[in-house]
């Protein structure tokens, strides 16, 4: 009679296994930033053997590039946590911003470093380059919408919104210790009056 087959790991095993790989190479972003982050320091802090870490993640860039998507799902269930109650215009303009925010209050420099900074893995920078076009369409498709700005006014109002939120959220990182709020509050008289203008040329140019 055949001995029964020995059980592969599970899943959720798997599941697990990655996102202490990531909680690992998260520690050592946030104490040492990213030049600290090697595959043979990732499994030694992980107590486990380089070839487990090259069974989740290719390379180092893999690796990062993983960490990078996790931030990105934080900085989007903050900012959809905020979004649930807004019903105006200005309302979701807030929840953005705000929620953008909160998520940056939840994890600190990791944040800053990891959707701020550059590095040298073509495979990050490829994900960071997809990621912001993503967020952009979005917000350009929201601009037309609820704005009613033309395809080629909203696509650019969307880049330019994006690089003033990530650029309010530096500045305050630089400044650690001071409240959010003077960062969030200018950030958002700079993108209602933009957006008011635009919207009322629109009108105009319609009438």
């Amino acid at each position: 009679m055949a001995k029964p087959s020995r059980p592969g790991p599970s899943r959720p095993v798997r599941a697990e296994r990655r996102e202490l790989f990531l909680d690992v190479t998260a520690d050592l972003v946030r104490t040492e930033g990213l030049a600290a982050v090697t595959m043979e320091r990732v499994a030694t802090a992980a107590g486990l053997s380089k070839p487990v870490v090259y069974s989740h993640f290719a390379d180092r860039g893999e690796l990062l590039r993983g960490l990078l998507e996790r931030c990105w799902r934080d900085v989007d269930s903050a900012v959809q946590a905020r979004l649930s109650g807004a019903t105006t215009f200005d309302q979701h303009l807030e929840a953005l911003v705000v929620g953008y925010f909160d998520a940056i209050a939840a994890q600190g420099a990791l944040v800053r470093l990891m959707i701020g900074n550059f590095s040298h893995e073509r495979v990050v920078e490829a994900a960071r380059r997809a990621r912001h076009r993503a967020a952009e369409t979005e917000w350009s498709a929201f601009y037309q919408r609820r704005g009613g700005l033309t395809p080629e006014v909203a696509d650019a109002c969307a880049a330019i919104m994006r690089g003033a939120l990530q650029g309010a959220s530096e500045y305050w990182i630089d400044r650690p210790g001071t409240p959010p709020d003077e960062a969030i509050d200018i950030c958002l008289e700079i993108m209602r009056a933009g957006l008011v203008r635009l919207r009322r040329q629109r009108n105009r140019t319609v009438v």
